[in-house]
């Protein structure tokens, strides 16, 4: 379980290539209000959008896997 207050880093690839070449990321921060066992519930404090560098050929767009990363 995550610990209420502490800052969480969330990172997820998004699907849909920026100017049809570019990959990107949508970056969240925030802090955890609620946990157990079952999940968390976090606060959006900020987010942003980073790209991940360009294509050579597009390819259609899939949904990633969510990542997570807890500081620390």
């Amino acid at each position: 379980m995550l610990t209420i207050g502490m800052p969480i880093e969330l990172s997820m690839g998004w699907p849909v290539l920026l100017n049809d070449s570019c990959a990107m990321k949508l970056m969240i921060y925030g802090c955890v209000v609620r946990s157990n066992e079952k999940g968390a519930a976090v606060t959006i404090e900020r987010y942003e959008f980073r790209t991940q560098g360009s294509r050579a050929f597009h390819q259609p767009a899939m949904p990633a896997p969510a990542e997570f990363f807890l500081p620390g």
